[in-house]
């Protein structure tokens, strides 16, 4: 085993003041004025980061892992996109069409033939690979090809599906409308639709519309005479949605296609109940109700000789194509009634119930309506009426694609219904055609890091989170927090290197994930701005930190902050994404309270990214740049100005609740301490209150002669220099909760400890010792007294105290993956050494515990036997010189020659500092303890030497006395006449031990009775086998001062 530490490898103290001086009596609040010890703040924060950098370089592969998250996420992302648009957004329907040169029926190669236009109905076995294009695409095809000359198609109006029609109108698509007058409104609303009407006039339009279409190179363009349905004076409606655009028009495509006329017009035409019908059919039979037998049969000789193409029209090729698909589309004739309703309240009302997704009235079947108007004072002055239609899923965002809506016709049809109202019967305004603008050819390719961008990067750039709070929480819970505190670590320099670190752990991660996501070109990185970027990721990385900070006040197991903190990654990633995006997209005021959850705030700001990375990327442009922050609906701004706030919001609670929660980082303090400068009487009063209910449970025993010069001594103490810890009526009071009473947990405690003295603890559990080591080190706020520790007061100067204190705690608290010498040197540098001074301290002090050789001290503690870290606990006590030290059980779990070994070293360190020792091993504080004090519901009983203690207070010898089978009687026979008042206190097999008073006999007097004893030689002797006497011990004089107060265990 190493050699005890000798005097001169512990540096000597240096005296508290500088030359002899008379102290001043201590008045509260106030402390001597005594040279400065300890760090300053740089080397504290010096110290500090130097043991981070250490420790982090241990754990370099969690760190490593950590940051090939961002890597991972992104892969992923890159990964799915990659397998999206390779295995699924591949083949026929994600390009544009091309020719079929073998159409084959039922996919036989001998029956085949080469489509000229339109695509193949059957199976296609061979296509071109030169002639794509529009005409042989589908309505899907067609959104991919280039488009340079777009056909102008007729405005067509969105009807429902006849089996989601409204009841009681089906199969008829219904047309509501409202209006403060309800005669104009019904006017209004019965010219909405044109009535069948066919003339020369409109048949020269339609030939004259198709000859400018054929001389302009509309066949050899590609494009369809859609216009023509128009020109004819037909009014249409569609159930087949817009997709992407009307490069083609998917009501022609599909052919679900209706005619619509006023109510009862079908009948008229004869075509009630008929679908399917062909346009030339429709026509004829417009021509017919609307003319003369003759002039009826003049105008369909017209049309015949219109769309055969004979008159003017080139013959065959592709305008006679494109007309023979225009005339040869089926439609079904519908009628569309209109209802009256009496506000647009009962109109939205009838709307939003007639949705296949409301749940009006319990029902849930789809009621559906053509159109609704409100004319509200619309009259032959004012024109003013509001359209209804479905915008349910409104415009593009980056988890859907655009939704278009047949809007013009209905426009149109209120345009025209205003007119033949007000201007004439006959007047009209009709819209020919819409068109698309000219594109050209596309390819489509899904955006996963827009699509699932604010999903996967909530979840990547909170990943840090639980980080953070793990490491601030597991610090607290397993009280490495208070121990660096207790060695002069300030909060300032914690939180500002802890801060620090996290800072430059975020921006690394951050760095690999812009940089990696950049790299592989997702656009959610590419497209938006990098600088607006930045400012996002770098407020929410502040804020992030920050709000950990503020979580760690909450709680004190790091598990249980760990679980809580993933929940908040996920959890706020999946709501956002669930829930939170479709508001955005509405950007509704409350989101702004939403976003004040810091997690929701970055939500929103990365889909504003991925709003504009898919805009950026169908528009072919970039995405969000400063010039974009001020947007309709860009929310960005909004969130960096909370951030920002609350930034500095969530560190100053976190300031304020660390004082206050005070979870394992010292001292609870008021919640109104920062209010101490005007509290100070209240402060007084309640003590005074809590002292005054205190006075009522039942009073201790009264003071003992040596505590009560103690007490003494304490008050006319006029040298504070020689008496590193004084402590004067320090008193602890918890008050009473549910209608409990107080509890009076010290109750009056002064005490002095000189330099160079080793001063023990003793009591039961509960007896009040470790309340008043709390107080001194500044765990507890006193309820009344105070104590100097090297002059500074424990109400107030805690901050200075610490810097002179060194602490064994009763469980080591250590860093697993640190060295012995490593700890050593942190602690070191807390206390102010440096250079030289701290290389010879920390070899000392582990040479003196026997953790020097064969490089011990270098081994990292999680390779520590339990007696090795208990040493190190040792050692790292006494670093740094501190005046005074705390010893809490400081040989538990030592073998009988170590812990020799430590009582050496702890009796060479004593001079120059005070130390107190609280252990339950009486042979231990035999050992070190100059004095000795019994702490026993919650006062000194006594108090001094050991010796003195075991003399003064024994006031009996114990004997022991083994005498022959059955002759037990006659042995306590004998030791009742040697001493009337003896106590038996342990009898078995002939073995008896007694406590005889020192009043009633001595030494001398039991060595003659038992020689006399042992030479008699009569019949009825006594068989001595063995005897013995000795003086009581220090345990059995604790355990009688413990019996006699009635101590319970259980603190």
């Amino acid at each position: 085993m190493g050699q005890g530490l000798p005097m001169s490898a512990i540096p000597t103290a240096t005296p508290l003041v500088d030359g002899p001086r008379k102290a001043q009596p201590c008045q509260p609040g106030e402390a001597v004025s005594l040279a400065g010890r300890g760090a300053t703040f740089k080397n504290q924060a010096r110290a500090l980061f130097r043991k981070n950098a250490v420790y982090q370089r241990r754990n370099w592969c969690s760190n490593v892992c950590l940051l090939s998250a961002p890597i991972f996420f992104c892969l992923l992302l890159f990964g799915i996109q990659i397998a999206i648009n390779k295995l699924l957004l591949t083949g026929d329907d994600y390009a544009c069409g091309c020719k079929c040169t073998q159409c084959c029926y039922q996919g036989n190669p001998n029956n085949c033939t080469a489509i000229t236009s339109g695509t193949c109905p059957y199976v296609c076995l061979e296509k071109s690979t030169t002639e794509c294009g529009i005409r042989y695409s589908t309505a899907r095809q067609a959104y991919f090809c280039a488009i340079p000359h777009p056909s102008s198609w007729p405005a067509v109006l969105q009807v429902p599906a006849a089996s989601d029609r409204a009841e009681p109108w089906r199969p008829d698509p219904v047309l509501l409308y409202t209006g403060r007058s309800r005669r104009t409104a019904d006017a209004l609303s019965a010219n909405l639709l044109p009535k069948p009407a066919a003339s020369v006039s409109s048949f020269m339009a339609v030939r004259e519309y198709v000859s400018h279409w054929n001389q302009t190179g509309g066949p050899a363009r590609g494009a369809v005479p859609g216009e023509v349905l128009s020109l004819m004076g037909l009014t249409l409606g569609t159930s087949a949605k817009i997709l992407a655009g009307v490069y083609v028009e998917t009501a022609l495509a599909k052919e679900q296609l209706y005619a619509l006329w006023p109510a009862g017009t079908c009948e008229r035409l004869n075509l009630a109940g008929r679908t399917n019908v062909t346009l030339l059919e429709m026509v004829s039979a417009m021509v017919n109700t609307s003319n003369s037998a003759g002039a009826a049969a003049a105008l369909n000789r017209q049309l015949a000789s219109l769309v055969s193409g004979a008159s003017g029209a080139a013959e065959g090729g592709a305008e006679a194509e494109a007309l023979a698909a225009i005339t040869s589309l089926s439609m079904n004739c519908t009628d569309v009634p209109s209802a009256f309703l009496a506000s647009a309240a009962e109109i939205e009302q009838r709307l939003y119930c007639g949705y296949f997704q409301s749940r009006c009235g319990g029902g849930s079947g789809p009621q559906q309506l053509a159109a609704a108007y409100d004319w509200k004072a619309t009259d032959g002055r004012r024109f003013e009426p509001a359209v209804f239609y479905n915008d349910t899923y409104g415009l593009a965002t980056s988890t859907q694609a655009t939704v278009y809506q047949r809007i013009p016709a209905a426009l149109n049809l209120a345009v025209n219904g205003w007119m033949r109202t007000f201007v004439g019967a006959n007047a009209s305004a009709n819209l020919v055609g819409v068109q698309e603008a000219p594109k050209s050819a596309s390819s489509v390719t899904l955006d996963f890091s827009a699509l699932l961008g604010p999903l996967f990067f909530t979840w990547v750039v909170q990943m840090l989170l639980p980080v953070f709070l793990m490491q601030l929480v597991y610090e607290k819970e397993k009280r490495l927090r208070m121990m660096m505190k207790m060695h002069g670590l300030g909060d300032g320099a914690y939180w500002l290197v802890t801060y620090t670190w996290f800072s430059v752990l975020y921006i690394a991660y951050m760095a690999v994930f812009i940089a990696f996501g950049s790299l592989i070109g997702l656009n959610m990185f590419t497209k938006n701005s990098v600088g607006v970027q930045l400012v996002l990721y770098f407020l929410f990385g502040q804020n992030m930190i920050a709000f950990a900070f503020l979580l760690s006040c909450f709680f004190t197991s790091s598990k249980t902050a760990t679980i809580f903190a993933y929940l908040v990654v996920f959890g706020t990633g999946l709501i956002g994404s669930l829930l939170l995006s479709r508001l955005m997209a509405d950007d509704l005021w409350y989101m702004t309270l939403v976003q004040l959850v810091p997690s929701f705030s970055l939500f929103r700001g990365l889909y504003e990214f991925g709003e504009y990375a898919t805009l950026g990327t169908y528009r072919g442009m970039g995405g969000m740049a400063f010039g974009n922050l001020l947007d309709a609906g860009n929310g960005t701004v909004t969130v960096w100005a909370i951030l920002f706030a609350e930034w500095f919001v969530f560190m100053t609670l976190a300031w304020y609740l660390e004082q206050v929660f005070a979870s394992g980082t010292g001292n609870r303090r008021h919640p109104l301490y920062f209010l101490d400068a005007f509290r100070k009487d209240r402060k007084a009063a309640a003590n005074a209150r809590l002292n005054a209910a205190a006075s009522k449970v039942p009073a201790g025993r009264g003071l003992a002669d040596d505590v009560a010069a103690e007490h003494t001594r304490v008050d006319s103490l006029t040298d504070y220099g020689a008496n590193p810890i004084i402590v004067r009526d320090l008193k602890k009071i918890y008050p009473g909760q549910d209608g409990q009473p107080h509890k009076l947990a010290v109750r009056q405690l002064n005490l002095a400890i000189e330099r160079g003295e080793c001063f023990g603890l003793l009591g039961p559990n509960g007896a009040g010792k470790s309340t008043s080591i709390n107080m001194m080190v500044g765990l507890l706020e006193p309820t009344h007294g105070t104590a100097l520790i090297g002059g500074y007061d424990i109400r107030t100067d805690m901050a200075a105290i610490y810097t002179l204190m060194g602490v064994c705690p009763q469980h080591d608290l250590l860093w697993e993956t640190l060295t012995g010498r490593e700890h050593l040197l942190f602690y070191g540098r807390l206390k102010g050494l440096e250079g030289k001074a701290l290389v010879e301290a920390v070899e000392s002090g582990l040479r003196g515990v026997n953790l020097w050789n064969n490089g011990v001290a270098d081994k990292q503690a999680r390779a520590y036997s339990g007696g090795m870290k208990r040493r190190l606990s040792v050692a790292i006590s006494f670093v740094g010189d501190p005046l005074v030290v705390y010893l809490d059980e400081p040989s538990t779990g030592l073998d009988p020659a170590s812990r020799r070994n430590l009582w050496d070293v702890v009796k060479a360190s004593k001079a120059g500092r005070g130390i107190v020792l609280t252990t339950h091993s009486m042979e231990e504080a035999e050992t070190l303890c100059d004095r000795l004090g019994i702490f026993v519901d919650g006062q000194l009983v006594c108090i001094g030497n050991p010796k003195e203690i075991t003399s003064r207070y024994g006031g009996y010898l114990v004997m022991t006395l083994t005498v022959a089978a059955g002759q037990e009687s006659a042995a306590r026979a004998l030791v009742a006449r040697l001493s009337p008042s003896a106590r038996l206190t342990y009898s078995v097999g002939g073995t008896l031990k007694f406590e005889l008073p020192t009043e009633e006999v001595s030494l001398s007097s039991v060595f003659a009775a038992m020689a006399a004893a042992k030479g008699d030689a009569g019949p009825d002797a006594l068989t001595i086998v063995d005897w013995g006497v000795a003086n009581a011990t220090l345990e059995e004089v604790f355990i009688k001062f413990a019996r006699s107060i009635g101590a319970k265990a259980g603190e």
